[in-house]
């Protein structure tokens, strides 16, 4: 009984190996297209997106590249800050409100001690923003925190980071007090103080309204270059205060001369209180924080590593040292005017 169908299948044998042979062969066929097709289509894909790289490159080279001549004119095409109003902003930021504590440190020193420290401070400092200012062409950097990261590595640039903040939150203490006693004095000047509720809360009322209307706003400027109207308006107080002070000297008002204290002359030096002058007048030019942001403006091509070495670089230099200069002299000027004449 199973002869038959032993049979049959040895005979179907055969053709079933011949089917499997043709099917494996069709599906060897079919994949090696397949990769063939495959293996095409990267290729493709690879050359399509090696021409759009080598378009992205030639756009970007092409939209960046500067001619010699628009190098040249590269200050001029990012506009930058004049000589004059970074010296008035530097300038101001020199002086500012300080300016009414140098009498009080050249009287613990002396005029001729005071006047000897405030032009050590002066050569110091002149010596430091120059400093920052090779640091500035060498590094390509403009901060405090760039310069720390170039020249110490690590986490320094953080390091200095904090310090700076701190130093300006501080600054700012200092300058929310400065704005209610001097508010609330000259609000005294129209109008009882008394009746608006007691010195105290009048105090309290100007420092809120200054802090918001006035230091916030010019805190957020995107620019030093944006202060040099506000700065203007200082430096014009500052030299008013100069002229106000010669006034009093020689129209001999009593107030002037009661700042004097019991000393009936001008004394030269003293000894027992010539320390107490350090601390004010160390910190007479203490505005070398803004000094990279300012060569920033004042030379905008700056942020190229050894950039100073360009011809470009080196003009920027000599126009900066010129602000500088000019900056730290005039208020040497204007301090010691102001303390010589208050203590005379």
């Amino acid at each position: 009984r199973l002869g038959p169908a032993c049979l049959a299948t040895a005979r179907a044998r055969p053709a079933m190996h011949s089917l499997n042979f043709e099917v494996r062969d069709s599906r060897s066929k079919s994949l090696n297209s397949v990769e063939l097709r495959g293996s095409r289509s990267k290729s493709v894909e690879s050359a399509l997106s090696r021409r759009t790289l080598s378009w992205m490159r030639d756009r970007i080279l092409e939209i960046t590249h500067e001619t010699p001549e628009e190098e040249e004119d590269l200050g001029q095409r990012l506009t930058p800050l004049s000589r004059f109003s970074a010296i008035v902003i530097l300038c101001q930021s020199i002086m500012g409100a300080g300016v009414v504590a140098i009498p009080s440190a050249l009287g613990a020193a002396g005029v001729v001690g005071g006047l000897g420290v405030l032009c050590l401070c002066y050569g110091m400092s002149i010596g430091a923003f120059f400093l920052l200012v090779l640091l500035a062409n060498h590094t390509g950097e403009w901060s405090y925190a760039g310069y720390a990261k170039k020249t110490l590595g690590g986490f320094w640039n953080v390091y200095i980071d904090f310090l700076m903040i701190t130093y300006c939150l501080g600054v700012c203490i200092i300058y929310v007090t400065l704005f209610g006693n001097f508010l609330v004095k000259l609000v005294g000047l129209f109008t009882n103080v008394d009746s608006l509720g007691g010195e105290l809360k009048v105090n309290r009322a100007c420092t809120i309204i200054a802090t918001l209307c006035i230091g916030m706003p010019l805190s957020c400027l995107s620019s030093l270059g944006a202060l040099k109207g506000v700065a203007s308006l200082g430096l014009c107080g500052v030299l008013f205060a100069l002229i106000a002070v010669v006034k009093r000297f020689f129209d001999h008002d009593e107030f002037l001369f009661s700042q004097r204290g019991t000393a009936s002359h001008m004394q030269m030096f003293i000894a027992d209180t010539f320390a107490k002058s350090f601390p004010l007048l160390t910190l007479s030019y203490g505005c070398h924080f803004s000094c990279p942001a300012l060569y920033k403006e004042v030379a905008p091509a700056v942020g190229s590593p050894d950039w100073g070495l360009t011809p470009e670089g080196q003009r920027a230099f000599k126009r900066m040292a010129f602000i500088l200069v000019v900056a730290c002299t005039f208020s040497l000027m204007i301090y010691g005017g102001i303390g010589f004449f208050v203590l005379a």
